[in-house]
């Protein structure tokens, strides 16, 4: 299988752990599954890395809204911005 053959040198179905990532690096992720899933001839692995680029998709319209919460939090003063920072530490 096309996936298991990059060895962690790629996000993209690659398990790096848990880190605050930005918004940015999963769309990232996202064009490079695509990529792959363009350069493969195997449908099953096309059909998984394009499930692949659509869940990065996911988390980063998640991450958005997550940052646009509290930066609401914080224009209106509420310290649930606070709460929410802190937790990610």
């Amino acid at each position: 299988m096309l996936i298991g053959t990059n060895k962690g040198h790629s996000r993209c179905g690659a398990n790096s752990g848990a880190t605050l990532e930005k918004s940015e690096d999963f769309r990232r992720y996202a064009d490079e599954c695509r990529a792959r899933a363009r350069a493969t001839p195997n449908d099953h692995d096309r059909a998984y890395l394009l499930d692949l680029a659509k869940a990065w998709e996911a988390l980063a319209a998640d991450r958005d809204r997550l940052l646009e919460q509290q930066k609401r939090s914080e224009t209106f003063g509420g310290e649930t911005a606070t709460n929410l920072r802190n937790s990610d530490a």
